[in-house]
């Protein structure tokens, strides 16, 4: 299926939704549209996208993501009103240096693509809120980072990366940054500069240690460092006082520091899949928690204080294991 080149003759069309249509081509009329702000081609056989297109100077909304599209054409870039393009699930290795000129781009989406590298010139998009570049192939991020000074979503997940370039500490607005199944071994200083971040999700690595300026993170308020080979955490951890949900199910822990009990706001605490043989008393002092996940850990003893959380609506542990289980059957029986 096609369209065919009349399409050009819709001189004033502003919308054109063109999803789930079988499309194998795109006319290069297309790009006389110069009205056109909202454009979707999501989920057809496109194998290329003409040149053309980089003349629909009002375009604001692009959608090319779930087609077949091995190379973008380099005149996309010059889509200076384009605020939103999505092009995931392609079969993209490269983007091109132009790219670097979208200079309106709010939300850039190249997720389940085969992209190794990203152009530098990419970091120029001063504009950019939300980049995801996750489940590609990529082994390096491009620098410096500097120019993202808009940047609040950042996904890159399931990659290869192996290090993080010191210059992400610059994302001063960023907000959400995942970065599970990748290679990490450790993490840079820099990352504890990020003042504004809520959700940080870096599951599934090889992370041996955490910096103790980790603390810095002050807005945190979801923190995963699940499936890494963390042995401790600095104590500086407990002073995320608006962390809500903590998972380190999946690590080497041995003990937890002992002013854990100060994450005050924590809601979650999911500790499975550990070596822990004992809690910190302090741990009676999270008020709020409702949740507390202790299975696959070396736990023969609770502390009591565990009985003063009156939020506590599920713990899980084998509680077989534990020689004063006798101790908290009103805390299970609340549960059951």
């Amino acid at each position: 299926k096609a369209l065919t080149q009349s399409i050009s003759d819709l001189s004033s069309l502003k919308y054109l939704n063109l999803k789930n249509n079988e499309l194998k081509k795109i006319p290069y009329s297309l790009g006389k549209l110069s009205n056109l702000s909202y454009l979707n081609l999501e989920s057809n056989k496109l194998t290329e996208i003409p040149k053309s297109i980089g003349h629909i100077s009002s375009l604001k909304y692009l959608n090319i993501g779930r087609n077949s599209l091995k190379k973008i054409p380099a005149s996309l870039g010059s889509l200076k009103a384009l605020q939103y393009l999505n092009m995931r699930l392609n079969n993209l290795n490269l983007i091109p240096e132009s790219f670097g000129l979208l200079d309106s781009l709010e939300i850039l989406d190249l997720d389940n693509n085969n992209l190794k590298n990203l152009p530098n010139s990419i970091t120029s998009i001063s504009t950019l809120k939300k980049l995801s570049i996750e489940d590609n192939q990529l082994i390096q991020l491009p620098g410096p980072m500097i120019l993202f000074q808009s940047l609040e979503i950042l996904k890159l997940g399931w990659n290869q990366l192996e290090f993080l370039p010191i210059s992400i500490g610059s994302l001063k607005s960023l907000k959400t940054f995942r970065i599970t199944d990748n290679n990490l071994q450790a993490l840079p200083l820099s990352l504890c500069l990020l003042s504004s971040l809520e959700d940080l999700n870096i599951s599934q690595n090889k992370l041996m240690e955490i910096p103790e300026q980790f603390g810095n993170l002050k807005s945190l308020k979801i923190l995963n460092l699940s499936d890494n080979q963390l042995k401790e955490l600095p104590d500086s951890i407990c002073s995320l006082n608006l962390l809500e949900k903590l998972d380190l199910s999946g690590n080497n822990i041995e003990t937890l520091p002992k002013s854990t009990g100060s994450m005050q706001s924590l809601i979650e605490l999911s500790l499975n899949g550990n070596f822990l043989k004992e809690l910190p008393s302090s741990i009676g002092n999270l008020n709020f928690l409702k949740k507390l996940k202790l299975l696959n850990n070396k736990l023969t003893q609770l502390p009591k204080s565990i009985k003063n959380i009156s939020s506590l609506e599920e713990i899980s542990l084998n509680w077989k294991k534990i020689e004063n289980s006798f101790e908290f059957s009103d805390l299970v029986k609340k549960m059951i």
